[in-house]
């Protein structure tokens, strides 16, 4: 098996693809050149695409901030029809004078024989709907976080006489900092004078308003429209009028025709309504919303940790402060200076060794409930079935996947129209080390945090400024701590935590120093690894947030599975990484020694849902680290693994 693992070349094969299937393909590799500018880009990796479009990462090579940035190209040849070509100048026009923090920022334009190109802030965490779909549902903290950011930019817009038309998930972009960026303003319109009602029906069908679909004429109320549309998914994890039909979604739009889950706060099911209000007139302007009782109770972080991408992030840790700025000891300790007042607090006792929550590992984290009026303590979280074993789930999506194989045959013009850059994962595991044979096994996130499953079944994770600690007990109950400060009972397992970070990062170039905490972090929830298995060939290694990745150690090779997204990401030996949704898998094709990969993934799945041991090791032994020795780990009998 090994031999035939070790003839598995994924960057071969994609090469491959890529020279199969660029005969026609309208991308762009090298370097462009915006002459007008002398400004010289050299291309980086694949964004994504949609319309018309190809969207890259372009690196600027003199020296300027940012240096990264993105580029839509647009072919020519696409853009031959009058109406495409004007379109695409109306949207350069309303784009290019813009000027906000959530809105995406037009840095430039130029064009050269074949391609124009647009010049955009680059957005790294990708768009809303890649959180969602990963999340489902996300709190009601986060959803006024968000809310606030999309609220104030579209107000931008409307003070401007702007009307976007098509505010969605997809359209709002993320950067680093988690900050919301508007962006795609392909469909956006001025308003030319009080009163004036555009007739053009455009959008996305679950986002329209009833008076775009009446066609009765429509001003801003369609964006105040899209924000209700936008706060229901995010809080209930479907859109309020999404059905199998276009025709049956359309009904209920005209119709008015949703219903707000029970578990939906007041305030928030009250701003929800009075968007969603089938009157236009009746609706807030965009100036009026950041007044409704929504925004003005309840906690509003004012950061976010980029881990909120695929884990809640703990709330429960800020009601146990009451507020985060109320312990300036604490955020001090931490690193991260305070960002609002501060307000009354009964104070924590850390001597005691107190974790600063508690909630358990494969539930929602929820918090204390509150009355309507509470200004301080945050609202419950939406607590909606949560999956708790992804393992199932994983086998049938690679089934699917295995069972549609095409062989040889790709039905693609370009390579890059199977990729999904926007869905590759936000942690995989970077660095692992086998330690089974005494206390289990360790590993290091894409992000440097340090985790160890335990064979005891216990875990502890540390964030990447080991400042945090995350442990979680056999029966899932999740407690959070601050390095240092834990009980005693952990301290034997933190000590082994120490160890293995130090391990693992000894060797680690990094520049800067110490790694400091950014805001947002002291939210940080990472996932844990719940189970994993190993074989002469590979070792499977699954996290509690569903993503199964797969490391085969001839080549190095690691492909990772999103079952939330439906993705398969591949890493070379070489660390490129190459995403893909499993629809245009089936649709299209796709590498044959990729499908080599994921049938032998599946038969070892396989045993980790049947609980098979052995030669393979899943969820390792049953000895205890905290009644082990307290010698550190010989160095000479294991590697780290990458």
């Amino acid at each position: 098996m090994s031999a035939l693992i070790g003839a598995f070349r994924l960057k071969r094969s994609f090469r491959s693809l890529r020279e199969m299937s660029t005969k026609n393909a309208a991308h762009i590799t090298g370097e462009v050149i915006d002459i007008s500018s002398n400004t010289v880009y050299k291309v980086g990796r694949f964004l994504g695409k949609g319309g018309f479009a190809r969207c890259y990462e372009l690196i600027r090579r003199d020296g300027m901030q940012p240096a990264n940035v993105a580029g839509k190209v647009i072919a020519k040849s696409t853009l031959v029809k009058r109406g495409s070509r004007d379109k695409i100048v109306q949207e350069i026009e309303i784009h290019k004078k813009l000027s906000h923090a959530h809105v995406v920022r037009l840095m430039n334009h130029f064009e050269d024989h074949n391609n124009l190109y647009i010049v955009l802030e680059l957005c790294e965490s990708s768009s809303l709907m890649e959180l969602q779909k990963r999340r489902k549902y996300v709190s009601e903290e986060e959803a006024r976080y968000f809310m606030s950011q999309i609220v104030d930019g579209c107000a931008y817009l409307h003070n401007l006489h702007i009307i976007h038309r098509d505010l969605k998930l997809g359209n709002l972009f993320l950067n680093g900092r988690m900050h919301v960026k508007i962006g795609d303003f392909g469909l956006a319109t001025v308003v030319q004078f009080d009163g004036e009602r555009k007739k053009t029906l455009c959008g996305t069908p679950n986002y329209i308003a009833p008076e775009m679909l009446n066609k009765n004429g429509h001003s801003y109320e369609v964006d105040i429209w899209a924000l209700g549309c936008i706060l229901y998914t995010l809080l209930v994890g479907k859109p309020p009028f999404e059905t199998q039909s276009l025709q049956d979604t359309y009904s209920r739009i005209k119709k008015n025709q949703y219903t707000i889950p029970s578990k939906i706060s007041s305030h928030a099911a009250n701003l929800i309504r009075s968007l969603l209000d089938p009157v236009p007139q009746r609706r807030p302007t965009v100036f009026n919303i950041a007044k409704t009782e929504f925004f003005r109770t309840g906690y509003h972080p004012s950061s976010l940790p980029t881990s909120c991408l695929t884990m809640p992030p703990k709330f429960d840790f800020v009601n146990k402060r009451r507020s985060l700025a109320a312990d300036e000891t604490l955020l001090q300790s931490l690193g991260v200076a305070s960002r609002c007042p501060a307000a009354p607090t009964a104070g924590l006792n850390r001597r005691s060794g107190e974790p600063l929550s508690v909630v358990p590992e494969h539930q929602p984290l929820k918090t204390r409930p509150v009355n309507d009026a509470d200004p301080i303590g945050p609202r419950p979280m939406l607590n909606i079935e949560t999956r708790t074993d992804y393992k199932k789930e994983l086998f049938d999506l690679m089934t699917s996947v295995i069972d549609a194989f095409q062989g040889t045959q790709v039905k693609f013009d370009a390579f890059d129209d199977i990729l999904e850059p926007s869905c590759r994962p936000v942690f995989w595991i970077g660095k692992w080390v086998d330690y089974s044979d005494r206390y289990g096994l360790g590993y290091q996130l894409s992000d440097e945090s340090i985790g160890v499953l335990f064979n005891d079944s216990t875990k502890m994770v540390t964030d990447t400024a080991f400042k945090q600690l995350q442990y979680v007990e056999k029966d899932g109950k999740e407690s959070y701590h601050l390095a240092g400060q834990h009980p005693k009972n952990m301290e034997k397992k933190f000590q082994l935590l120490r160890y293995f970070r130090s391990y693992m990062m000894e060797n680690l170039v990094r520049a800067g120093g110490d790694l400091a905490m950014t805001e947002g972090d002291e939210l940080l929830r990472l996932p844990v690894m719940r189970q994993w298995l190993r074989t002469r060939s590979a070792i499977l290694l699954l996290l509690s947030n569903g993503t199964l990745q797969a490391n085969f150690f001839e080549d190095h090779e690691k492909v990772i599975i999103c079952p939330l997204l439906e993705a398969v990401t591949c890493i070379t030996g070489k660390g490129e990484m190459f995403t893909m949704k499993m629809d245009k898998m089936k649709k299209y094709g796709y590498p044959p020694d990729l499908y080599k990969r994921l049938k032998y993934m599946r038969t070892q799945m396989q045993k980790m849902i049947e609980g098979v041991k052995g030669s393979s090791q899943s969820v390792a032994g049953s000895s205890d680290p905290s009644a082990s020795s307290d010698k550190a780990p010989e160095k000479r009998q294991h590697r780290v693994h990458q």
